[in-house]
């Protein structure tokens, strides 16, 4: 086999098993035996192989930042009825969408250190050891479960198209991916909103009278005027909250 793809090898290593010889990959970098290289893997490498490479980045899905392929499989590989029971549904050509989903959050959570804390509490974890010490790195918390859950999704489409060497052997469009008018496909990136709801509808208005009518920005989409708001700053209008304006005639 010709090939410079690192997703081809995986494949052949997983499948050498059927095969009743030697199956050799040739790439610019030198010729490879794969049988020699299935030898030096333990058999649960072996057996979590395939979705390990998935899981961790490919083609179809995106890397885990600072996880590399190595580390992911020998961390994944590791003995452990933990393990064992998240495997042996995500190894399944035969669960349901939802078990998937939940089992391949846990392994983000033992990825992360602990399989019993939520992807959340991880993410604040990180995030205040972090502010801490220096400046924020978003890139490096751990996923939001919005974008973990698409990321599993994907993860096990490839996987389960890779086991019966298919294309599309699941629906693209209930596992992480979404057709654009085009006819395209592309990731969901995260179901979670950008942002709390509360912070989405902040806006500031600039308005020169009392902000008592709808063309007042602040007052057109519901919210009251705040501080930053040009002309009223949140305090001098009509449209603001009644502890605020009671504050103020109690300053006057």
């Amino acid at each position: 086999v010709v090939a410079e793809d690192t997703d081809i090898l995986v494949m052949l290593l997983h499948h050498i098993g059927k095969a009743t010889s030697d199956i050799i990959l040739r790439t610019k970098g030198g010729t490879y035996s794969m049988t020699e290289i299935r030898a030096n893997l333990t058999e649960l490498e072996v057996k979590r192989l395939l979705f390990v490479h998935s899981f961790g980045g490919c083609d179809t899905v995106s890397s885990i930042y600072r996880q590399s392929k190595v580390g992911l499989l020998q961390k994944l590989s590791k003995d452990g009825k933990e393990l064992e029971d998240l495997f042996s549904i995500l190894l399944s050509l035969d669960v349901l969408q939802q078990d998937i989903v939940d089992a391949g959050l846990s392994l983000f959570r033992f990825i992360y250190g602990d399989i019993d804390e939520s992807l959340q509490n991880h993410r604040m974890i990180r995030y205040h050891k972090m502010t801490a010490k220096s400046v924020l790195r978003p890139e490096a918390l751990p996923p939001t479960q919005g974008a973990a859950t698409q990321h599993v999704l994907r993860s096990y489409l490839q996987y389960h198209d890779w086991l019966l060497l298919g294309s599309m052997t699941l629906p693209p469009t209930e596992y992480g991916w979404k057709l654009d008018a085009g006819g395209k496909f592309s990731p969901i990136m995260t179901t979670d909103p950008i942002a709390p709801p509360e912070l989405l509808k902040m806006t500031a208005c600039n308005c020169k009278k009392d902000c008592n009518s709808l063309k007042c920005s602040c007052k057109r989409i519901g919210v009251k005027c705040i501080t930053a708001c040009g002309t009223c700053s949140g305090k001098s209008c009509s449209n603001i909250e009644l502890e605020e304006a009671e504050d103020t005639e109690s300053t006057d």
